[in-house]
């Protein structure tokens, strides 16, 4: 509802950033993710901000530093450990969306009556997806 988007919609994402294209939602900050944001400012922003405005190298040790500061406050488990102990078991890499979608309403104490109705949708489609990337 937060991102006025179809529910379904807002599923079939998460399930792409943590099973489909593999894990890629982390909590690491490294340097890909300031080329990342480098990119949005220089290319996709508009107007962009012109790089002779920004110094990238500050902006990414200090940030790494903050990073790295809140993690160590916080006690964050290792992001490679977490998954492998506690993600894998329950929604291993290669899972389909229908089971992953099950799991996750088990997890949250979702009931069938109350959860999005992903019958009508294109789930076959993402499960082929997967199967190739098997291969």
């Amino acid at each position: 509802d937060g991102f006025d988007c179809d529910p379904y919609v807002a599923l079939r994402t998460v399930y792409m950033k943590t099973v489909a294209e593999g894990r890629t939602i982390t909590w690491h900050w490294s340097e890909s993710n300031l080329e990342n944001d480098e990119k949005f400012d220089t290319q996709w922003q508009n107007p962009s901000i012109p790089e002779v405005d920004i110094n990238y190298k500050s902006i990414y040790e200090e940030s790494l530093q903050k990073a790295t500061a809140l993690h160590e406050s916080a006690g964050t488990r290792d992001f490679e450990e977490f998954i492998k102990e506690d993600v894998d078991p329950i929604s291993p890499l290669g899972i389909t969306f229908e089971d992953w979608y099950n799991n996750a309403k088990t997890i949250d104490g979702i009931s069938d009556e109350d959860a999005v109705d992903i019958s009508k949708t294109a789930t076959p489609y993402l499960n082929e997806n997967l199967k190739e990337k098997d291969k």
